[in-house]
């Protein structure tokens, strides 16, 4: 049985992240990209480093997750932007990103969007506006990721986008 090199526990290991960890995966994800981009580092002769030489795309072991960008106010994801400017909407969907897969309840969203309490048909709104200005950017899977199904929570659940 072959010993592993360090390259290839360093490549295990990042799948492994990946799976686990699908925040820390998108950034690592970026960097091993840009590593891959440069194949002159670390031989000395400028041959192709062993990474990624004969493995699959990390993009492969990577969710593809939204990013709510607070620098240009907008939610990013699959190669389109929803510009949503400093709102609610923008600050819900941001908590959301935050924790995906799971559902947050009323309570924890009020405290940590809202700062104070609104009626549940106000946060309604919220939500409303934030999924129709999703689709009007072409992000209709993620707006229907948006969930408040379950009783007095919302979640964003991805695993339902494809």
């Amino acid at each position: 049985m072959q010993e592993m090199t360090k390259v290839d526990q360093i490549v295990q290991g990042l799948k492994r992240l990946a799976a686990t960890h699908a925040e820390a995966a998108h950034i690592l994800h970026e960097l091993v990209f840009e590593l891959g981009e440069n194949r002159s580092f670390g031989t000395g002769n400028g041959d192709a480093p062993p990474l990624l030489v004969n493995e699959p795309p990390l993009q492969s072991f990577v969710p593809q997750l939204p990013i709510a960008d607070p620098d240009i106010l907008a939610v990013r994801w699959k190669g389109k932007t929803c510009f949503l400017g400093n709102t609610l909407a923008f600050r819900l969907f941001a908590r959301l990103a935050r924790r995906p897969n799971h559902f947050l309840s009323h309570d924890l969203l009020l405290d940590e969007v809202w700062e104070c309490r609104v009626t549940k048909e106000a946060m309604r709104s919220v939500v409303k506006t934030l999924k129709q200005k999703l689709r009007q950017a072409g992000m209709e899977d993620l707006a229907a990721a948006i969930d408040g199904r379950r009783r007095e929570c919302y979640g964003l659940i991805l695993d339902r986008c494809a």
